[in-house]
This record gives structure tokens, C-alpha cells and sequence, in this order.
């Protein structure tokens, strides 16, 4: 009950926009599989290793693409958005109404040419540390199991 009232919150746009977002992260993921399936190689693998590289390959852009595209940007914007009602509300007068209510959202739309770069760069370096580390020594000691 508590997060139907949170999420009736938000503009009847919103839920949309996300399930369009996680779409395209989706149908990216799956294409980035298809692609690293049916790329031969020059070592020519086993159609068993190509299918577990494909696998990786979805699986790390699937989790790539909704932190970087979706997630953070998303949360982030909230934050910009929230900020800017904030400051629009205490120092604009009342009569200001427009521009008290279309000022934080163009501020958090204008926000997102900043937010990009350092969102990209930060999901790489923690995915780097993280996940990517699991699948490089899983591929090394493959023969351990």
C-alpha cells in the first residue's frame, strides 16, 4: 500500500518512460549477445564458448545500460529536480506560478548534457571492480570445476 501512494506520486508519464527505458536496455543487451554470437573469430571457438561469451556479453550490457541509462540518471535528475522545486519555492513569489512550476523541470532536463559523461565513467569503473573481475577469473579458471 505505502509504495502504490509513493509511486501515484509521480506524473502519469513517468512509469511509461521507464518501462520504454528498461526496453531499450533490453533490446540493447540482446542485440550486443547476437552480435558477440554470431561474430567468428579468427580462433574460430566452440559454438559452447561463443554461446557463454554471448551470455556475458548480454548480461553485462543488460546491467550496464540500466544502471548507466536508467537507475543513476533517473535518480539523479530526481534529486536536480527536487533541489531546483526546492530553491523555485523559497525564492520566487507565489505569483511566479509558471515559472515555479516549468523551472525545475527544464533545470532537470538541462541537467542531463552534465550527467552523462561522469555516470558512464562511474558505471565502468565500479562494474571494472565488481562483476567484470568475477567474469575474467571465472574465464581463467575455467578447467578448476
Amino acid at each position: 500500500k505505502n509504495m502504490n501512494t509513493s509511486l501515484n506520486k509521480f506524473p502519469k508519464w513517468v512509469r511509461p518512460s521507464y518501462v520504454l527505458s528498461f526496453g531499450y536496455c533490453t533490446a540493447d543487451a540482446a542485440w550486443a549477445g547476437y552480435r558477440t554470437l554470431n561474430t567468428r573469430g579468427e580462433d574460430d571457438s566452440s559454438s559452447a564458448q561463443r554461446r557463454r561469451e554471448a551470455m556475458v556479453a548480454t548480461c553485462d550490457t543488460l546491467l550496464w545500460q540500466s544502471f548507466a541509462s536508467v537507475l543513476i540518471p533517473g535518480a539523479m535528475i530526481n534529486v536536480i529536480v527536487k533541489g531546483s522545486r526546492y530553491v523555485t519555492k523559497k525564492f520566487l513569489r507565489p505569483s511566479n506560478l509558471g515559472l515555479r512550476m516549468w523551472l525545475p523541470t527544464v533545470v532537470g532536463l538541462g541537467s542531463i548534457p552534465f550527467i552523462v559523461h561522469p555516470i558512464d565513467h562511474f558505471v565502468d569503473m565500479v562494474m571494472n571492480r565488481t562483476v567484470r573481475i568475477c567474469h575474467d577469473l571465472s574465464s581463467l579458471h575455467k578447467d578448476d570445476k
